[in-house]
């Protein structure tokens, strides 16, 4: 077992701080596409 070093820290701490910000990313770009699609269809509903 290494000792606690503070560029041990920053490399642990830096895998989950990717993951929460992909997933955020990731779940904004659905809530866009949803929202994108779903105005879409609301739309062609109004002007057929």
């Amino acid at each position: 077992m290494d000792t606690l070093t503070p560029q041990l820290l920053l490399e642990v701490g830096f895998v989950p701080a990717v993951l929460i910000v992909g997933g955020w990313l990731y779940a904004g770009v659905l809530a866009l596409l949803c929202v994108y699609y779903a105005l879409h269809c609301l739309v062609r509903w109004i002007t057929r």
